[in-house]
């Protein structure tokens, strides 16, 4: 018998009893179901009952209880009785006023009108000075407290049936999805402690929200879908659940991550540093994990949209889904949990597979997945989960690397990309540090190239300067050769959406590499800065804020030598 059954039987026998001068109480944590329960389980199956239900939250005396449920409940007649009257009080440890004039309220129900009295609360959250006034009252009017602590896969139930889809075919997904993954998601929320159903109900939610404007390409990338689910579910948890410090939550939504997949972020929290620091703990390590996981294909930008708003918003999401390209078993092989379940035969497949794509037909062009890939062969032939050489494995991706590079197959990511202290890549840290070196020499190559053309580009066409950031180290766009005239056009051109989002971009680039930064590129720095400051610094408007602060950081103290 699973424990829901197990407390609806004991709430069964508390109702059906004739005499009961003596209420009982639910207790569990916040956001497990016990209203939902309440609600939906226990009224909906004992119809003979007539149940009020009352949320106590921010009441302060028992005239507010009467005036909102006092009224319906009447004193039974010996000739003709009425149904049982059942009163359900909620949110106990979220009561304003005294709560013993509370619990003398729920006597006179329970002992002068015969009333059945179901509260509901949790325990933990109950404030000290009601603590000492609930003990008295337990002894006298509570005879037995339930301990409401549904199992995960009833939580993930709960959730999935209070989500709104738009339509059936979002429905179906959505719960495709989550059965598929199931065991996955409950060891996941049993490893972090979490079972909260809100919170799990609004990823839910939100993550249908998404599906809705992308179908295709979450029908197509399934696997990723779920990691997507993943990252969307912690980020909800680090910010909901105040896991971060308050400053941290903030620079986590509203920081521009896109150019360095949030490592600056990380830095900054202390979450490479050895020892927890800065708020840190081994839940909000996990949570991190999962968000970032993924940094080869799932941006930050929609996922963290999405959280800090509730909703939908569609420049968040532009090229979000670009990148979901891979064929099923790339996905499958990366998801640990899916590959770890799969029988010997099946995973030797799947290996066999990934060798064909990564090493014989060379279709792995994004340097991050090649890495993650790598990391994870190294990793599971170390440890006997597939049997190769794993020195003729490392040879082989080297040789791969060269061939990508020389015929130019290989994707270029931004320097800062790779900016992983710690142990992301601890085996395969030789090929990390070789991709890296051949990643900057081609990146170095192009800026060169194509340096002269930065802003002339952003004049003609605005809408580019996403594509264009992604191209380009922020610091060397303003070297001695630019002319500012050029750079004001260009500025100029852009909305505020755009504006902003380079103005973040500079920001951090400048930030990464101010020590590398030469004489004559500060000189025209600070000149520019300098002329945003006199024709900015008293006007108004949100454009006139974006150009303050690219003078600000183009001034910024390390600049001034």
């Amino acid at each position: 018998m699973n424990r829901i059954n197990s407390l609806t039987n004991a709430l069964s026998t508390y109702l059906e009893r004739q005499n009961t001068p003596y209420a009982i109480m639910i207790n569990g944590g916040w956001g497990v179901g016990k209203t939902y329960y309440l609600l939906n389980t226990l009224t909906s199956n004992y119809t003979e009952y007539q149940f009020h239900y009352l949320s106590l939250y921010g009441l302060t005396s028992v005239k507010e209880i009467e005036e909102r449920i006092g009224n319906q409940i009447k004193s039974q007649s010996a000739e003709q009785p009425p149904k049982t009257q059942v009163v359900c009080l909620d949110d106990l440890e979220r009561w304003h006023g005294n709560i013993e004039h509370c619990f003398s309220y729920v006597n006179q129900l329970v002992e002068h009108l015969n009333c059945k009295c179901i509260l509901v609360g949790n325990l933990d959250e109950i404030s000290k000075e009601s603590n000492l006034a609930f003990s008295r009252a337990q002894e006298k009017v509570i005879r037995q407290i339930y301990h409401f602590n549904p199992p995960i896969d009833e939580i993930l139930k709960i959730s999935l049936s209070l989500v709104e889809p738009v339509n059936k075919t979002s429905q179906r997904f959505l719960r495709s999805l989550v059965k598929s993954n199931q065991l996955v998601l409950q060891r996941y929320l049993t490893s972090i402690s979490v079972c909260n159903i809100r919170i799990v109900t609004e990823a839910l939610q939100l993550f249908e929200l998404v599906y809705r404007h992308h179908p295709g390409t979450f029908k197509k990338s399934p696997g990723l879908a779920f990691t997507y689910l993943m990252a969307l579910l912690s980020l909800l948890l680090l910010v909901k659940r105040h896991i971060l410090e308050k400053g941290n939550r903030s620079k986590l939504l509203d920081e521009e991550h896109a150019n360095n997949k949030g490592f600056k972020f990380l830095a900054e929290i202390g979450y490479f540093d050895e020892s927890l620091s800065s708020g840190l703990t081994q839940q909000s390590k996990i949570l991190l994990d999962t968000i970032f996981s993924r940094l080869d294909k799932i941006s930050l930008r929609g996922l963290c949209s999405i959280v800090k708003n509730g909703f939908y918003l569609k420049a968040d999401f532009k090229s979000e889904f670009d990148q979901w390209k891979d064929d099923d078993h790339f996905e499958l092989y990366l998801d640990t949990d899916r590959f770890y379940e799969l029988e010997n035969d099946q995973a030797e497949l799947v290996f066999q597979q990934i060798l064909e794509v990564l090493i014989t037909r060379r279709e792995v062009k994004n340097p991050v997945t090649l890495l993650l890939l790598t990391e994870r062969v190294v990793n599971d032939i170390a440890t006997g989960v597939i049997d190769y050489n794993p020195v003729l494995f490392r040879k082989q991706v080297l040789e791969v690397i060269d061939k990508l590079y020389e015929k130019n197959d290989m994707t270029y990511v931004a320097n800062n990309i790779f900016d992983l202290a710690g142990d992301r890549f601890i085996n395969c840290r030789a090929i990390y540090n070789y991709i890296v070196n051949r990643n900057n020499e081609c990146l170095s190559r192009q800026s060169k190239i194509n340096l002269g053309d930065f802003w002339h580009q952003i004049f003609n066409s605005p809408d580019i300067s996403d594509s264009l950031i992604k191209e380009f180290p922020p610091t060397i766009i303003f070297g001695p050769t630019i002319d500012l005239r050029e750079v004001l056009k260009g500025l100029g051109k852009l909305s505020n959406i755009q504006l902003n989002r380079v103005v973040n971009w500079i920001e951090l680039g400048i930030d990464l590499s101010v020590d590398s930064i030469d004489t004559k590129t500060i000189k025209k720095m600070k000149l520019l800065a300098r002329w945003l400051y006199l024709n900015y610094a008293n006007a108004v408007g949100i454009k006139a804020n974006h150009l303050r602060r690219l003078s600000r950081a183009l001034s910024a103290p390390p600049l001034l030598k």
